[in-house]
């Protein structure tokens, strides 16, 4: 997992580096709308949880069940659906059924980044 993470770090840095000017023309061009800035608040607000950030570690390593999430956090099944009902929402996480399950993963790779990039800070400090 320590590799993955290395790599997308290494994959954000150069991503950042590449669009940093790009980034910043558009935000003194055109900063994001109050609307905008709302869903962003949200989308971090619903990030801040450490439950959440802990699911988010999971499937970074790839799909799951509602099950496996609970069994792997020692939570009930309730308590996760609640969870990545929320997720979901914020677009977090994708679910598919299969059978009688429910599988989960991270919507897009920009959930990895956000991640990846959070604890690359919490790391420097």
């Amino acid at each position: 997992m320590a590799e993955q993470v290395q790599k997308n770090i290494q994959d954000i840095q150069e991503e950042s580096h590449n669009h940093t000017h790009k980034i910043t023309r558009r935000n003194i061009e055109n900063p994001p709308s109050d609307e905008d800035l709302e869903t962003i608040a949200n989308f971090l607000h619903v990030m801040s949880d450490k439950t959440r950030l802990r699911i988010i570690s999971l499937l970074e390593n790839g799909e799951l069940c509602v099950g496996c999430i609970a069994d792997t956090l020692n939570m009930t099944q309730s308590a996760v659906s609640h969870q990545l009902a929320l997720m979901k929402r914020m677009k977090l996480v994708k679910a598919k059924k299969e059978g009688r399950n429910i599988i989960y993963t991270l919507a897009d790779e920009h959930i990895n980044i956000v991640f990846d990039i959070a604890y690359k800070h919490i790391l420097e400090q």
